[in-house]
Formats: C-alpha cells, structure tokens, sequence
C-alpha cells in the first residue's frame, strides 16, 4: 500500500481511459445510434406490446389463425416510467441504522 505524499510510478495516468473502458463506450454509442435509427418501429412495437395487439399463427395444414394478445403490463409499466418517472419506492429496514456524520 502506497503512503501518503509518495510518488507513485508505473500504472495508467491518472483521469486516463483504459481500453476496455474505451471499447465499451464505443459500443455503447454504436448500439445507441443503430437503436436511434429504429426509434420510431420500436415505439411502435412496444406500443401494440402495451395496448395489445393481433397475432396471427399458421398451423400446420397452413390455415390462418388470429388471436388477440392481452395488453402487456410491463410495457405499458415501460411506457409510463419512461414519460411520467418512476414512482417512488418504499424500502422497510427491519433494524437500526447508525449514522456518522464528519464535519
């Protein structure tokens, strides 16, 4: 363990990217613009998910069956935080906290 006030040499620069890091973050925006570009049929997809929506099956001796899809509670639950914000959780703690505050 290094001590206070010491110069440390070797490792990565402080405030530097590693690669990995770097080759993530590519990726994440590669996927955030490929997404981007669909923006408009995937809201449309999750829309029909939330309101319901027709589904059509061929069976095996090729007829055409179609049934209505119930609305889908996670997406309409999707929908909502992502307009409206998620609402605000309650969490129980069944035993004492102790807090230290330093000023």
């Amino acid at each position: 363990m290094a001590r206070a006030g010491t110069n440390h040499k070797g490792g990565r620069p402080k405030g530097s990217v590693g690669t990995h890091t770097l080759e993530a973050s590519k990726l994440r925006e590669f996927i955030v613009t490929e997404v981007a570009k669909k923006g408009h049929e995937l809201l449309d997809a999750k829309m029909a998910l939330a309101l319901g929506h027709k589904k059509m099956h061929i069976t095996s001796s090729g007829s055409e069956l179609v049934y209505l899809e119930s609305p889908d509670p996670n997406s309409i639950k999707y929908l909502l935080d992502q307009t409206i914000g998620k609402p605000t959780e309650t969490i129980k703690i069944d035993e004492d906290i102790k807090l230290k505050i330093t000023v």
